[in-house]
């Protein structure tokens, strides 16, 4: 890291910015099929065309759902994109719930 940023620094001026970012961590598609696979999911992430409104500051339904389909009653795995938004929302009232109703149908068994 210290030899890239010595490195780039020779070619910036007072005032530019440099974005590091990491690799390290998968992004959450990539985190969803591997809970997919731990989960026994089979088959592939789909788009389910169901959309829903969940970021307080956008219009209208900005979030697009998939999921996979087939998993054991008790797993899922489901991606919702949220359009748009900043990496950090505040969500609607309905979205807090509707994520509460998907933990709830995906409780994992005793």
């Amino acid at each position: 890291m210290l030899a890239a940023s010595a490195t780039v620094g020779r070619a910036l001026k007072r005032g530019d910015v440099v974005v590091y970012e990491s690799t390290v961590y998968p992004g959450a598609v990539e985190t969803l099929a591997i809970w997919a696979t731990k989960n026994q999911c089979p088959g592939a992430l789909t788009d389910t065309g169901m959309t829903m409104h969940v970021d307080v500051d956008a219009d209208g339904n900005e979030t697009d759902v998939s999921r996979y389909d087939g998993c054991p009653s008790n797993a899922a795995g489901e991606l919702w994109k949220v359009n748009g938004a900043p990496h950090v929302f505040d969500w609607t009232p309905a979205a807090l719930e509707a994520v509460w109703a998907f933990f709830e149908a995906h409780a994992k068994t005793q």
